[in-house]
């Protein structure tokens, strides 16, 4: 990433480390990058807001997003 921010993060199955996904946090909202570390909690994933822009601009959006791939059905 040449040192930018940015707002990708990949997720997978634990089972297998199959179903491998990225998901591109910025075409749900283009602030959403930066993120230093994360966790989780139930079925979400979260991430910590850091800093999104190369003038270390300090933001606050919590990005969650659901930690299982979604399935052929819908349903994750």
């Amino acid at each position: 990433n040449n040192g930018a921010a940015f707002g990708k993060v990949a997720r997978f199955q634990l089972a297998g480390f199959g179903g491998v996904e990225v998901l591109d946090l910025t075409a749900t909202d283009p602030a959403l990058k930066g993120f230093f570390g994360g966790f989780a909690h139930s079925t979400y994933g979260y991430l910590v807001p850091f800093d999104n822009s190369d003038n270390y601009a300090k933001f606050g959006k919590v990005a969650r997003f659901p930690i299982c791939p979604a399935t052929a059905s819908g349903s994750g």
